[in-house]
């Protein structure tokens, strides 16, 4: 449990934070040029949500802390296997659920993806020592996304009952959960390809520029 614990923490902590200041910019936008404006409480909020990134570590601190100690020196790997088996595994009772299809194959597809990834990774570290320092936020932010896609199936799979054989809330409140689920699944999940993308392009590029050149800036 300690393991598991420790590898959710930068997850959640670098993750969160991160879309917490996407969804404070997306906060400001609804009241337009107001949006910084004191009176209506989203320029707190937008401050709020960008010191999160910081206060409890920083993103870039949080990402080696995954990829560099949990997942490579700690594990070897193990930990993202064996997360995404508890993850495929809850894919498996849903399988043959037509309403819950949608969600168990682009699950399926990212948990052998995220073991792929994880791989290649530390096969190209042995090569390339700047690899996991170069690749480790956008190893952060995929785990948050795939983490993040599992649990809002594992509400769909919990709506979908609690319409089907009647619930505590109205039936508008589980609907609610499905369609934020299938956006999520639509609009957000699809992020990973990116970041899954640049997590193993080489390192050079960051590594290899020269301090002179940015020598206008100072």
């Amino acid at each position: 449990m300690g393991r598991q614990i420790g590898f959710y923490t930068p997850i959640l902590k670098g993750f969160l934070t991160e879309l917490g200041i996407e969804a404070a910019k997306h906060g400001q936008q609804v009241y337009g040029g107001h949006g910084y404006i004191k009176e209506w409480g989203m320029e707190m909020i937008a401050r709020d949500a960008r010191i999160a990134t910081m206060y409890e570590g920083t993103t870039g601190v949080q990402a080696l802390d995954l990829l560099g100690r949990k997942v490579i020196l700690q594990s070897k790997g193990k930990i993202i296997r064996d997360y995404t088996s508890s993850i495929m595994k809850w894919c498996g009772e849903y399988a043959l659920d037509k309403e819950m299809r949608k969600f168990v194959w682009a699950l399926t597809k990212l948990c052998a993806e995220w073991n792929t990834l994880t791989v290649r990774l530390m096969l190209m570290a042995r090569k390339d020592r700047e690899i996991i320092s170069a690749a480790s936020e956008d190893f952060l932010m995929y785990s948050g996304y795939v983490m993040m896609g599992y649990h809002w199936a594992r509400m769909a799979a919990v709506a979908y009952e609690k319409l089907e054989n009647g619930g505590t809330e109205a039936p508008e409140f589980y609907k609610a959960k499905i369609q934020t689920a299938e956006f999520y699944f639509d609009k957000l999940l699809p992020r990973t390809s990116g970041h899954a993308e640049a997590m193993v392009a080489p390192s050079e590029s960051m590594t290899s520029m020269e301090i002179d050149h940015f020598s206008f800036l100072d």
